[in-house]
């Protein structure tokens, strides 16, 4: 009989019955040092989000840095600059958690898991239907969003 690898449970000790659930702590080498880095990584996340207003934290989507630059990541370009303006706020939580005063960038970047390739329009260019895109996901008129969207996709041509 096969014995399970440390870290992991039976198939039987688990409650839906087919896959094997990771012990987290029992992760070593690259692999533990990676997931440690990304745990470190979202807890600054959630640091600079609680710097914050509500409304525009739910727009900081993640953060990643080596040495002492620092990536702020929204989740389209118009909260990227929004966040910009925040650089000092957010600049004064990085320095309190890292100690250090970071060089911070900010980008584009999409929220954790597989983010969905929209169809694009062969009769707009790349820039513009990211634009569309953007101020769809911004706005909160729901119709106008929909418009959009469907301007992006060439729905109405």
């Amino acid at each position: 009989m096969n014995s399970i690898p440390s870290g992991l449970q039976s198939v039987a000790d688990t409650p839906d019955k087919g896959f094997r659930r990771l012990d987290k702590s029992a992760l070593t080498g690259s692999l533990g040092a990676v997931y440690r880095q990304a745990q470190e990584f979202d807890k600054l996340r959630q640091a600079l989000a609680s710097a914050l207003p509500a409304d525009e934290s739910k727009h900081l989507v993640g953060v990643a840095g080596n040495g002492r630059r620092l990536v702020v990541f929204a989740d389209s370009p118009a909260w990227a600059t929004r966040l910009r303006y925040r650089a000092p706020d957010l600049e004064a939580v990085a320095i309190q958690y890292l100690g250090t005063r970071p060089h911070l960038v900010f980008k584009v970047g999409e929220r954790h898991g597989v983010a969905e390739q929209p169809h694009r329009s062969p009769w707009l260019p790349e820039r513009v239907v990211n634009t569309l895109e953007s101020s769809a996901r911004t706005i909160k008129d729901e119709g106008l969003a929909a418009a959009l969207r469907r301007l992006a996709r060439g729905a109405d041509r």
